[in-house]
């Protein structure tokens, strides 16, 4: 498994080009309401408490994985689409 890598967002030379790549993805699924902008994102992608991780495999980049950090209040509000 050595072609597999997973390498932190912060890390990667294409950091900008993944982030707006994933940018795309949100705009045609999600409801307008829902989007935020890729400053945003970038923002989110650079705080130190979330997970922004790169999947390479034989040099292909596969995806994008991430997980954010949320305070209770917040998800409870976003899960009752209070937010």
């Amino acid at each position: 498994m050595h072609d597999l890598n997973i390498i932190k967002l912060t890390h990667f030379a294409r950091k900008e080009i993944i982030l707006d790549i994933n940018m795309d993805i949100p705009q045609d699924f999600n409801h307008p309401s829902m989007q935020i902008s890729l400053e945003q994102f970038k923002e989110y992608s650079e705080h130190p408490s979330n997970f922004f991780y790169i999947c390479e495999y034989k040099g292909v980049t596969l995806g994008l994985m991430f997980v954010l950090k949320l305070k209770t209040e917040i998800l409870n509000k976003i899960l009752n689409f209070e937010i």
